[in-house]
């Protein structure tokens, strides 16, 4: 199977969780139409590299970049969030054998500080700190700062590809938006 059949694929799979099918499809449908969305832009780079799965053993090829450790491995070896985003068996395994976890399972109370505490970068959060049309110009072309500007061009080509007519002016703001930023 090559990239474009998979990616039509993708578009099809999109297609067809729609809402109204069945209580699972519209259940799982919104994860599965993010995917088929987000997919394209973080997986290509990765696929354009031709390289085996970074598990042991596995001769696989690699999809997806493991945002843990870096690592490129398969979907056979990955969890994938909605956004595409992966890591690795290994890294959550890793982390799922770590000693210092506690053993209440319970989320702990918060803790109450004199001083108030400036908002940080947030780690879940990429986007944070960027003014609110920027943000949605990633979020609307899929991808993030930290890409490249080659990452967002091949998110851009991926989206365009697939929009509807009524759409292309809304990814050609966004990536003008992000250029505009970026030189800035």
């Amino acid at each position: 199977m090559d990239l474009g059949q998979i990616l039509q694929h993708a578009a099809h799979a999109a297609q067809a969780f729609a809402p109204g099918g069945s209580p699972v499809l519209d259940l799982i449908g919104p994860f599965v139409q993010r995917l088929a969305l987000s997919a394209p832009a973080r997986w290509l780079p990765v696929l354009a590299r031709h390289e085996a799965c970074g598990h042991s053993r596995c001769r696989t090829r690699a999809v997806v970049e493991c945002v843990s450790c870096g690592r490129s491995v398969c979907l056979g070896h990955a969890l994938v969030g909605a956004e595409a985003q992966g890591i690795c068996h290994d890294c959550v395994v890793d982390v799922a054998s770590r000693k210092d976890k506690p053993k209440d399972k319970r989320r702990p109370e918060p803790q109450l500080r004199a001083e108030p505490v400036k908002p940080a970068q947030s780690r879940r959060d990429p986007l944070s700190g960027l003014p609110q049309e920027v943000r949605d110009a990633y979020q609307h072309l899929g991808c993030l700062p930290a890409d490249s500007d080659e990452e967002v061009n091949v998110a851009f080509k991926t989206r365009q590809r697939f929009a509807k007519k009524a759409e292309q002016p809304l990814l050609i703001k966004s990536l003008k938006t992000i250029a505009d930023h970026r030189s800035a």
